[in-house]
């Protein structure tokens, strides 16, 4: 895309306001990207975006919402940093690029982009290590996917088998005992005792900090 502010046809437009229609870039080779710039119009525009959404993910089909946001309705280029990160340590590794308009400045009009440019990495062996830190974290949470699925469904047998072979840790041992307790056994003599062993290790103090008071 080329940046041209004061040419009113140097843009991506949609043909109308419907939430269905999307712009996809694909980057010449995969990279961690952290942040996005909008370009803009000279001047405010009731086509700018108001509201949009950015997907990023190696396939088309298979993409991670990184950034919820909006512009604003000026000539100011803006900078977004986008999540980068999937879990703790482990970065998400981009080839495909999805934007997707969700309201405009103007009511009822189309929406348009009128440049776009990416920041991050795109060092082939950074990205590279990325990319096997990322399929292993896929592994990692398909495995555990399938593990919950069976215990929720009772299916012990299978669930001891896999469990057995899985070659990291399924769930915290807590969680574990806690699932005995109280799931299997019904005791909730025994499940009130584990929870208050818990919070005596603190270990509430960080969700309860994200809970606002009422």
């Amino acid at each position: 895309m080329i940046d041209n502010p004061s040419d009113q046809n140097s843009r991506w437009s949609t043909a109308g306001n419907s939430q269905s229609q999307f712009l996809t870039l694909r980057l010449e080779q995969p990279a961690i990207v952290g942040t996005i710039l909008f370009g803009k119009y000279h001047k405010g525009h009731i086509c700018n975006l108001k509201e949009f959404r950015v997907y990023c993910g190696q396939t088309e089909d298979s993409m991670v919402e990184v950034l919820l946001s909006g512009l604003r309705n000026d000539e100011e280029p803006e900078v977004f940093p986008v999540r980068h990160l999937v879990a703790p340590g482990v970065l998400l590794p981009s080839r495909f690029i999805k934007i997707v308009p969700v309201t405009a400045w103007g009511a009822s009009f189309s929406y348009s982009i009128w440049y776009l440019r990416f920041g991050g990495v795109a060092d082939p062996g950074f990205v590279s290590r990325a990319l096997a830190a990322f399929s292993l974290h896929r592994e990692r949470l398909s495995l555990a996917l399938c593990l919950k699925h069976l215990r929720q469904r009772h299916l012990d047998e299978p669930f001891n088998a896999l469990l057995r072979s899985c070659p990291f840790s399924f769930e915290h041992p807590l969680l574990s005992r806690l699932h005995e307790d109280l799931v299997t056994k019904g005791d909730f003599a025994a499940t009130e005792l584990l929870l208050e062993n818990a919070a005596s290790l603190n270990l509430f103090d960080d969700y309860i900090r994200t809970c606002p008071c009422k």
